[in-house]
């Protein structure tokens, strides 16, 4: 997920997009879920640069049933950030 958070960075929103959905799907075929809650922030942060809050919310009420499981502070933070 941090290609796709930088890919967000240089504003290349549908390849963030494309890469956060397909890691989603990767992870869900093998059984677990953690990696919703990395995919799930990058979607929302790309909604709010769209400026299309309804959706960003819609992913920011998803991340407390994902368990925000964030392997490092860098991307807790970012999530915290998006959720504000």
């Amino acid at each position: 997920m941090f290609l796709a958070s930088a890919l967000i960075q240089v504003r290349r929103l549908d390849d963030a997009v494309a890469l956060a959905e397909s890691a989603s799907r990767r992870v869900k075929a093998d059984g677990r879920f953690a990696g919703d809650s990395l995919a799930v922030p990058v979607l929302a942060a790309v909604a709010l640069r769209r400026g299309d809050l309804p959706k960003a919310a819609e992913y920011v009420q998803r991340l407390p049933a994902l368990g925000h499981y964030y392997p490092s502070p860098y991307l807790t933070d970012g999530v915290r950030l998006v959720e504000a």
